[in-house]
């Protein structure tokens, strides 16, 4: 890609620079015989192109002017003659070969758009060297012409100076001080400029005066102990303070401070408006100097005589022999088209000060026309850099709308007040340019974008496969989704076959979480939809995520990941050669970053060894779970069914409505659950609250446990239907309203753990035999593997708890791979996928920031059990609902606050509070904010009721309105309560926590 720079001081310098480091082609085009532009001192003056005055000392640092890669000497002085800057500019061009890709001696007579602009992006650059002109074709063009190309020197707003008799000029003429000797001079304007004209004029002048309309803040050079002042205010904890404080208090803490030094009020230097209204001045001359009366400081000027002034609020007159004009520039491009680029009162209307928002292609940016509180140098490199990253295509711009949109409520910020017709500054422009930090903001997410990562390989389109790449999208990554079947869905995708790897659910399966707790956080269910859901609603929910995020175009289907290795440089870089296959063809990738959503539903668990006889002996069928699709296989049978989680439970109702006899067997202690809860509502939206979780934090555990068990015994006795004793410490809950049933009937026969089978029985370890059992049925789970990661990346994954927030492995050097979905909560795996993705692509954009690998492995080793005395005791890693998102989502920055809710909206707080603790509580607050998400949780409850309303009657209750009342009083308790105590829950179970999807 050929790309045209305009210029060669120092915005079109670093553009050259960053063109090459992305491998770009520029060609820099200046009119001048040398680098360096402003910084370049000339005693004569040449057309278009303004230099400093010899005795000019820049007035930043150098540590806080140089570019980011390239430092000054370190024997260079701190403030630097313009000499000793030229001589960083030409050894900064040397050391990176730059002078052969410029063109010195050479004009930009014009750039205009190529005919087939719309499409390419290309532009007609006409340069004249020599008295010869030539045309040139370039893809992008970066403008690097700086601010000071054209002096403002508004004479119409001086009434009188067409009859004053004294010499005048704009300071860009200006060069020595000897012009002034013996004279009167007055200098109009308090900027930098200004004030160092001034005072250079008052060593030889017989009397200098300045006249401010809106007088300025003096800063020094040498701040507090002879620091540099730039060092000492431009950090990041000055910003942090300016930024969350009240706005009038730093800015009122500044001008305390800067009124220490002097009073600006008594030297005439005090803002007009307020602190806002004005940038700094640097100089630590001038408070002596009015001091010692060698400069008076004076109003605007109302008028011109002859040989005098008269200002405002002063009768007197004072007779003047020299007049500087030190009014600023223009912006100008004499060279582009107007429309290109427009100019309204001495701003041009750019995305963030660099990209015209109106072209069809971002192809042409502007460097340099911003004016920080700092050093200009690192703000131009930061626009270069991201510049030359939007050229290559590795950042992207918003669409045309957003970014006319912010340059409009730019230019509303813009309110201009005028004294003598001269603008002032707008108080929201200051506040933009005050501290680098804030000037590059945008340009430095674009750079975190593009040097961690980019592009992002995500394995399986499954639940945690299609949020992952929206999620990628939301950061603006670009993700490549690897699909081995031909659709989405992944688990809840049903097929008839069981030929194939993949798993999928049986037909008859129902969600065992509310379709309100576990939708995605900014895409809920249809509110027609039923709360509990079979898989072809399921699927279809996740179609409807798909088209509406537009996520299927980044997903390849039929394509089959069969290994993800570590680059050579994986040290650096971070990057993974990702090798696939589709159909016969392989194909090998380099991604930035993995993310792995292949779940734990992969390989069936299926312990023989602990059933002796089960292949030696037992001559009936055995099977597991993950074989099983309907019941007519069974019709008539007698069945077992070994394991008593939800597949096990929902497979023994089913199997006894056709079997002659099922059999469950369980080891474990086991609580069952109904999905319906209290008045018929889903028994995760009343119990998984963030109410109820405080409760568990706040009460003693054998309080809790006392509780539980009460509420689980008061649908039906456990211990009396050989579930559970309310004196084990070690249980399961599964969510089964029909089972109680069938075990009452009789259809469905609870046994212990099986000890052995034999040719046609099985042999139980409370000593019973059951006969003539037909087929075995093992529901005992699946093991997660990932066969296509390397061995060393693949050995250090045991389970969920090996990895960091069950996410990343700690052990590897750079944080580019990452496990989605290898969660077990008390609620919806939805909701926790989507939520370690959000976090997950936050920290490959940059955003979120990992703790150093040291401190993630101790987290990583404080969370992992003891070794088991059992090897093939199988523990459960079911971990709080609430407490894991809760703790992943302040990992994201997006978990919302009860207490700042309740002071800004109360109606909202108690809702958040009392109510479910649906998903799009974390859509309130942070990066990828819902405007939705207030209004999904205040409707939630229709939603949930809306399709059980098909025959509708009267009712009259208010009971709403008293569940609020009663919300009311008892949140301020319970806030209260939480303030006494300092440790918030960790993740583990929760005795309200609802079931998983």
């Amino acid at each position: 890609m050929r790309v045209a720079v305009v210029g060669a001081g120092v915005s079109g310098l670093t553009a050259t620079k960053c063109c090459l480091d992305e491998g770009l082609e520029p060609t820099c085009f200046e009119q001048s015989q040398d680098i360096g532009g402003l910084w370049r001192y000339t005693e004569h003056i040449e057309a278009g192109r303004p230099s400093l005055y010899p005795s000019v000392i820049s007035n930043s640092s150098k540590e806080m002017s140089a570019f980011s890669d390239f430092p000054f000497p370190e024997d260079f002085p701190v403030f630097l003659p313009n000499a000793q800057f030229l001589d960083y500019l030409q050894r900064y061009a040397e050391h990176f070969s730059l002078r052969e890709h410029i063109k010195l001696g050479t004009t930009v007579v014009s750039i205009r758009k190529h005919a087939d602009f719309a499409t390419t992006g290309q532009w007609n650059v006409v340069t004249e060297a020599g008295g010869k002109q030539t045309s040139h074709v370039f893809d992008a063009v970066m403008v690097c012409s700086g601010n000071f190309s054209e002096p403002s020197l508004p004479l119409h707003c001086f009434p009188g100076i067409e009859r004053f008799r004294g010499q005048y000029f704009h300071s860009r003429q200006y060069k020595h001080p000897d012009i002034f000797q013996g004279k009167r001079v007055l200098v109009v304007g308090m900027g930098n400029s200004g004030v160092d004209i001034a005072v250079e004029a008052s060593r030889v002048a017989a009397k200098v005066t300045i006249s401010t309309t809106r007088g300025s803040w003096l800063l020094s050079r040498v701040f507090e102990h002879g620091y540099p002042w730039d060092m000492v205010l431009n950090t990041r904890l000055m910003s942090l303070i300016k930024t969350n404080l009240p706005r009038p208090l730093p800015w009122w803490l500044l001008s305390y401070k800067l009124n220490q030094r002097f009073n600006h009020e008594n030297y005439g230097l005090q803002p007009e408006k307020s602190c806002l209204v004005r940038e700094p001045v640097l100089n630590d001359d001038l408070p002596s100097y009015i001091l010692t009366g060698r400069i008076t400081i004076k109003p605007g000027v109302k008028e011109f005589k002859d040989n005098s002034v008269v200002f405002h609020n002063c009768p007197e007159e004072e007779p003047i022999d020299v007049v500087v004009f030190c009014t600023g520039y223009n912006v100008s491009f004499p060279f582009l088209e107007e429309s290109v680029v427009t100019v309204e009162n001495k701003h041009a209307s750019l995305y963030k000060y660099v990209f015209p928002t109106h072209l069809q292609k971002p192809t042409l940016a502007v460097l340099g026309l911003i004016k920080p509180l700092g050093g200009i140098m690192p703000v131009a490199e930061m626009q270069a850099r991201w510049v030359s990253r939007v050229f290559k295509g590795l950042c992207q711009l918003p669409s045309q709308s957003v970014m006319e949109k912010e340059v409009n409520e730019q230019k509303k910020n813009q309110v201009r007040c005028k004294r003598n017709s001269r603008e002032i500054r707008p108080r929201s422009e200051q506040l933009r340019h005050s501290t680098l930090l804030q000037v590059a903001l945008t340009p430095v997410h674009c750079l975190l974008q593009a040097s961690m990562v980019r592009r992002v390989a995500v394995i399986g389109a499954g639940v945690g496969g299609l949020v992952s790449v929206k999620c990628c999208l939301d950061e603006g990554l670009e993700p490549i989704c690897f699909e081995s079947s031909e659709d989405i869905g992944g688990i809840w995708r049903y097929t008839d076959s069981t030929d194939d790897s993949r798993v999928s659910v049986y037909r008859s399966i129902i969600t065992n979480t509310s379709k309100e707790m576990s939708c995605f956080s900014d895409f809920p269910y249809p509110e027609d939809f039923p709360s509990y859901l079979p898989h072809s609603l399921v699927l279809e929910y996740f179609r409807m995520y798909a088209q509406h995020f537009d996520l299927l175009r980044h997903i390849r289907f039929q394509t089959t990941v069969l290994s993800v290795s570590k680059r050579p440089d994986f040290t650096t870089s971070g990057q993974w050669e990702v090798v696939t296959e589709t159909g016969s063809v392989r194909e090998s990738h380099v991604f930035d970053a993995v993310m792995v959503c292949t779940g734990h539903y992969q390989e069936p668990y299926l312990p023989l060894a602990s059933f002796p006889g089960t292949e030696s002996r037992f001559k009936g069928q055995h099977l597991h779970s993950r074989e099983y699709k309907d019941v007519e296989a069974f019709r008539g049978k007698r069945v077992l069914v070994v394991g008593i989680g939800n597949t096990g439970g929902d497979l023994s109702v089913e199997l006894s409505r056709v079997a002659a006899k099922v059999f469950l067997s369980t080891r474990s202690n086991t609580w069952v659950i109904s999905r319906v809860s209290d008045h018929g509502f889903p028994c995760d939206m009343v119990s998984t609250t963030r109410f109820n979780h405080f409760l568990d934090w706040l009460l003693p555990s054998a309080l809790t446990r006392r509780i539980r068990f009460r509420k689980f015994n008061s649908w039906f006795n456990h211990t009396n239907y050989g579930l559970a004793s309310s004196k084990s410490s070690k249980f399961k809950i599964i969510i089964n309203e029909e089972l109680p049933f069938c075990l009452l009937s009789g259809t469905v026969v609870l046994k212990p753990n099986v000890k052995e089978f034999t040719e046609n029985s099985a042999v139980f370890e409370d000593g019973t035999t059951e006969e003539n059992i037909d087929v075995v049925l093992f529901a005992t789970g699946y093991n997660f593997s990932f066969p296509f990661l390397e061995e060393s990346v693949r050995s250090i994954i045991d389970d969920n708890r090996s990895l960091y927030k069950c996410v990343f492995p700690p052990q590897l050097e750079k944080p580019t791979l990452a496990i989605i979905g290898l969660i077990q909560l008390t609620g919806s795996i939805m909701v926790g996928s989507e939520m370690q993705a959000r976090w997950v692509t936050g920290v490959f954009a940059g955003w979120n920031k990992l703790p150093p690998p040291s401190r993630m492995m101790a987290d990583v080793l404080k969370r992992k059990p003891p070794v088991k005395r059992n090897p093939s005791e199988r523990e459960n890693l079911k971990m709080s609902f609430i407490s894991y998102t809760d703790e992943i989502a302040a990992c994201a920055g997006v978990k919302p606050s009860v207490l700042r809710l309740l002071l800004t909206d109360p109606q909202l707080a108690l809702a958040v509070f009392f109510g479910p603790c649906s998903p799009y509580q974390f859509r309130l607050v942070g990066r990828g904010k819902w405007s939705g998400a207030r209004a999904a949780i205040l409707t939630q409850w229709q939603r949930t009721l809306k399709p059980l309303r098909s025959r509708v009657v009267d009712d009259n209750s208010d009971s709403s309105s008293g569940w609020y009342w009663m919300c009311l009083l008892a949140l301020p308790a319970a806030l209260t309560a939480g303030f006494l105590f300092s440790k918030y829950p960790q993740p583990g179970w929760s005795p309200w926590a609802g079931p998983q999807l």
